[in-house]
């Protein structure tokens, strides 16, 4: 997914590994590159009592993902992404 925040563009993607450990089940990736290198990434890991949702999952990565930009940044980009994934 590309998204511009101030005139810049950023590439944003998810990965969702699921994982075969007794207290964890699922992890979830979101790296965001922009502006020549990759931004650090966030992660999100499901519990083994919780039902896996990807939604869920890409939500959580992307907030701690985007968590070094400001805060009208940080709205620009959540408002183009659920233009493309919606609300659910």
């Amino acid at each position: 997914m590309k998204v511009v925040v101030n005139g810049k563009e950023y590439k944003i993607w998810f990965k969702h590994t699921m994982l075969d450990g007794a207290r964890y089940k699922a992890l979830t990736t979101c790296w965001v590159e922009g502006a020549g290198r990759p931004w650090p990434g966030g992660q999100a890991l499901c519990v083994a009592g919780d039902q896996f949702k990807k939604s869920i999952g890409r939500k959580i990565a992307l907030s701690r993902a985007i968590y070094g930009f400001t805060r009208d940044e940080r709205r620009e980009i959540w408002k183009q992404y659920f233009d493309v994934v919606g609300r659910g």
